[in-house]
């Protein structure tokens, strides 16, 4: 052994002098990857002189490290020996030094895949001590946290059935069974005598930590629902990095693939954290705010020991803990998130039971409406037909053909068939907004629905004026003035199998919007064309052209335009005018141009069953 500290002389010369003894049987086989040897010189303090200290080498992320001293001792110490094998257990690994004098050359041997994050330093026994105790007590701290938060996973998994918490459960267990290998312990506990294997098992156990940190993150943040590209790609990423696992059976590529795996755990997490970020700015509420907090905290403790490994930070003896910490903070974190997401669902969930619940009350108040209604549509039929026909009795009497006597009855009978007219569509409107009604299809008798329309409109024509060889034009009341009701395509008019009772209410509601909306004393027309495939009825009148966002919402329910609040009307006639298409398997149509007309029209198809 080379002990003078001016001596210079190369690693092939001290091998070739045979300067090193030989490692004793039971060493370890070489794991293939990369060994560096350290020279150190320590300049010893005369006060320190015979004194002892402890030499620290960090991470514990070393396979193989060998101390040799000027006696030719050699200390031992690495993952691929168990805690129980080495000279002194310690984690990160320790070794003993006696400063007889004051200069002291060591050799150190260090086999690890990771270089780069290999530090060594020196401390005091009582120092060593307090950092063994630390590291006891930081150790015993994460394991009982993983296995608490795991026993809760499983708990919650257990009651409510839901992935998610399965999934934290695996992802805790992924980063506890990567600690454990990683320190040591199932080299010690499980393979002492396995040094390949354990370090083939050091590179899967890294492997399935970022898979799951994958996976998980994926669940804990809904990216198959926001962003499912995303998700394909980073599950893709996970099963990527499982498959690469298997490399590390041959131990020549142990080196290589764990650069890439950590670097590509550095660009993930940096991904990761973006994507948290970007939710929270997206959602605004508590549950995203959450989530990025744990990523930020996790990524900046987890990603510690890369930065320092790429020089970005200095290297300190427990940068390889840090991680540790991170974890424990971003297990509380998200088992906070966890609890949030239980008290939301269990919120929607309340809300969808009371929504159920109104909407159940709702039905039963129809239903029971619906009932009165055709109740009181039974009883008032009789009365009003008696009354009808008293009427009619009265005007054939002698002298009933006189001026007052003949518009009193006139009145009596308009409001016998108004009052008709008002309870069969209170109790027809009820039953299609309650979807009730299933369309009646039949041949539509054109001068039929065509007399019961004008009849309730106020228009009486005779059987054969309904029947014109040209477009009839009928005097009509609009917006309280005289105006003009024609009508088109009549004369012929398409066959159409139709329930005509649907038909005449979904146009009496269009004529009388025509009639309270149009300009005063214009011109209102109804027309009927077919195109072959379809019948179309439609109610044009003269008034304010319609901007597209009235065209948009028309037909909404208790939409009314500002202009016509001071007229009566509930916004509920042309709601019921698209009911009755949708009713047909048609649709309810709006246009308006420029030159104040606006027609409504209700497609029938034709070959509607």
């Amino acid at each position: 052994m080379a002990t003078d500290p001016g001596e210079h002389r190369s690693l092939d010369d001290l091998l070739q002098a045979h300067a090193f003894q030989e490692q004793p049987n039971d060493q370890r086989a070489n794991n293939h990857v990369p060994v560096h040897w350290l020279r150190i010189d320590l300049q010893v303090p005369q006060e320190l002189i015979g004194s002892t200290a402890w030499m620290q080498v960090s991470p514990a992320v070393i396979w193989e490290a060998h101390l040799h001293e000027a006696d030719g001792t050699v200390q031992r110490a690495g993952l691929s020996l168990p805690l129980n094998q080495q000279t002194h257990q310690g984690l990160p690994a320790h070794f003993k030094l006696r400063l007889s004098t004051s200069q002291v050359r060591l050799y150190l041997k260090i086999s690890s895949a990771l270089p780069e994050l290999t530090q060594v330093s020196l401390t005091s026994e009582r120092e060593m001590k307090l950092d063994l105790r630390q590291d006891a007590l930081l150790q015993g701290l994460f394991g009982g946290a993983s296995v608490l938060m795991v026993m809760l996973a499983l708990i919650n998994w257990l009651t409510t059935r839901q992935p998610i918490h399965r999934g934290f459960a695996t992802y805790i267990a992924s980063f506890f069974l990567c600690n454990m290998i990683l320190n040591g312990y199932v080299t010690t506990w499980l393979l002492p005598n396995s040094p390949r294997l354990s370090a083939s098992l050091a590179v899967v156990g890294f492997t399935l930590l970022m898979a799951q940190t994958i996976l998980f993150s994926i669940q804990i943040m809904e990216l198959h629902q926001r962003l499912p590209r995303l998700a394909t790609l980073l599950k893709g990423a996970a099963y990527l990095s499982l498959a690469m696992s298997v490399l590390s059976l041959e131990l020549t590529w142990i080196s290589p693939l764990s650069r890439v795996l950590w670097m590509a755990h550095l660009l993930i997490g940096l991904l990761l954290l973006g994507v948290s970020l970007q939710q929270a700015l997206a959602l605004r509420n508590s549950l995203g705010w959450v989530v990025f907090a744990s990523y930020l905290l996790f990524t900046v403790f987890e990603k510690t020991p890369l930065l320092s490994m790429i020089g970005l930070i200095p290297m300190y003896p427990g940068v390889v803990d840090v991680p540790k910490i991170g974890l424990l903070i971003q297990l509380l974190l998200t088992h906070l998130q966890l609890v949030l997401r239980l008290q939301n669902q269990q919120r929607l969930k309340d809300q969808a039971d009371a929504a159920r619940l109104e909407t159940q009350h709702e039905r039963d108040q129809r239903q029971g409406l619906l009932q009165f209604l055709g109740m009181f549509g039974h009883e008032v039929r009789t009365p009003l037909a008696i009354i009808d026909a008293t009427t009619q009795s009265l005007e054939m009497l002698p002298g009933a053909d006189g001026p007052e006597t003949l518009h009193r009855h006139q009145r009596i009978r308009a409001a016998v068939e108004r009052l008709t007219r008002l309870s069969h569509e209170a109790l027809s409107r009820e039953r299609l907004e309650a979807c009730s009604w299933t369309p009646e299809l039949r041949p539509v008798h054109w001068p039929y629905l065509l007399k019961s329309i004008l009849l309730l409109q106020g228009v009486r024509v005779s059987h054969g004026g309904l029947n014109p060889q040209s477009s009839l034009s009928l005097p009509w009341s609009v917006s309280g003035t005289e105006g003009r009701l024609e009508l088109h395509g009549f004369d012929d008019p398409p066959s159409l199998l139709a329930d005509v009772n649907m038909l005449q209410i979904a146009i009496n509601n269009l004529l009388d919007n025509a009639r309270k909306y149009a300009d005063p004393g214009s011109t209102v027309t109804m027309s009927v064309t077919s195109s072959g495939s379809d019948v179309r009825l439609q109610v044009c009148s003269q008034g304010p052209a319609l901007s597209a966002e009235e065209r948009d919402r028309m037909f909404d329910k208790y939409w009314r335009r500002d202009e016509h609040r001071n007229v009566a009307g509930a916004g509920l006639g042309l709601p019921l005018v698209r009911q009755v298409a949708r009713a047909h398997k048609g649709m309810a149509e709006v246009s308006s141009q420029h030159n104040r007309w606006t027609c409504f029209s209700i497609v029938f198809p034709t070959n509607a069953s």
